[in-house]
């Protein structure tokens, strides 16, 4: 469950990060 959490906030930084730097 804790992996499974630690990978789900990877994705959302990975998508946070390309988000930021589309801009």
């Amino acid at each position: 469950m804790l992996k499974n959490c630690v990978q789900e906030s990877k994705a959302v930084g990975a998508a946070v990060t390309f988000k930021v730097g589309a801009k």
